[in-house]
C-alpha cells in the first residue's frame, strides 16, 4: 500500500458502461484487437508473473469464448491499482479464476480432503506469502470471478457490511437456479478457509449470509454471450 501523501483523492471506481473511449484508448484497443498481428505476442506482463498474450485479449470480442487468463490479467490491474486506493474507501482484493474454476465447485456433493486442500492452495497462491494479506488482514471486500456456461460472472464478499452479491449482467428469476452448486461450495469453501484463519466472518460466511443479485439497469434475458461489454466494465471497478 502507498503511504497516504501518495494516494489519490480522485480515483474514480465507479464506471459507466456508455462513456465513450479517449483518442488514446481508441488507437490502443484497436491496435490490441486488430486481428492481423502474431497473435503470441506477449501484451501483458504483471509483477506477479500473469502473462497476457494477444490471442487471449482478441477473446474480448463478441461471441468469442473469453479466455480465463484475461480476467486474470484485470484482476492483477486491480489489485495493483489498490494501492492508490483513497484511504476513506473500502480496501478489495481481487481473486483469480483459479479459486472457482475447478470441477469440484460446479457439482453437488460433499467436499474431501484433497479438494478442499486444492482450494486453500489456489487461495495462498492468489494472496502471495505475506501473512497478513493471507489472513485477510484489512480487506473490506474480496472478489470472484469466474466463467461457467459461456457467461462471466462475480461473486463479491462485503464483510464491512456483512452481506454477499452477484454482478451478472444477465437476468434471472432466482440467483440460486443459475448457480446452484457454486453458491453452496463457495460458501462452504471459503467459510473453511476462513475458519482456519481465524477470521470473524468465518461463521457468517458458512451459515448466514445468502447471495443476492445486485441490481443493475443494464441486466438483459439475452444479452448471454456479450460478456465482453460486462467484463471490462467490471474490470475497471
Amino acid at each position: 500500500m502507498l503511504p497516504p501523501v501518495r494516494r489519490s483523492p480522485y480515483v474514480i471506481r465507479v464506471v459507466p458502461i456508455d462513456t465513450t473511449l479517449t483518442k488514446e484508448e481508441n488507437i490502443i484497443s484497436n491496435w490490441v484487437l486488430s486481428l492481423v498481428e502474431d497473435p503470441m505476442d506477449n501484451l501483458f506482463l504483471s509483477i506477479s508473473g500473469q502473462r497476457g498474450e494477444r490471442h487471449m485479449f482478441e477473446s474480448l470480442y463478441p461471441h468469442e469464448h473469453l479466455f480465463y487468463g484475461t480476467i486474470d490479467c484485470f484482476v492483477d490491474v486491480l489489485n495493483y491499482d489498490e494501492r492508490a486506493r483513497n484511504k476513506d474507501t473500502p480496501s478489495c482484493f481481487f481473486f483469480k479464476t483459479c479459486i472457482l474454476n475447478p470441477g469440484y465447485m460446479h457439482i453437488k456433493g460433499t467436499k474431501s480432503e484433497e479438494e478442499y486442500k486444492n482450494f486453500k492452495e489456489n487461495v495462498l497462491q492468489c494472496l502471495g506469502v505475506s501473512e497478513d494479506r493471507r489472513c485477510l488482514k484489512g480487506f473490506d471486500m474480496v472478489f470472484f470471478p469466474t466463467c461457467s456456461n459461456n457467461h462471466y460472472f462475480v461473486f463479491v464478499y462485503d464483510f464491512k457490511n456483512r452481506k454477499a452479491v452477484i454482478l451478472d449482467n444477465l437476468l434471472y428469476s432466482s440467483s440460486d437456479e443459475a448457480y446452484p452448486h457454486l453458491i453452496y461450495n463457495l460458501k462452504y469453501m471459503f467459510g473453511r478457509y476462513l475458519l482456519k484463519i481465524n477470521h470473524n466472518m468465518a461463521f457468517s460466511v458458512q451459515y448466514e449470509i445468502d447471495f443476492f443479485d445486485q441490481y443493475m439497469t443494464w441486466k438483459t434475458r439475452g444479452n448471454s454471450r456479450l460478456w465482453h461489454i460486462f467484463d471490462e466494465a467490471h474490470g475497471n471497478l
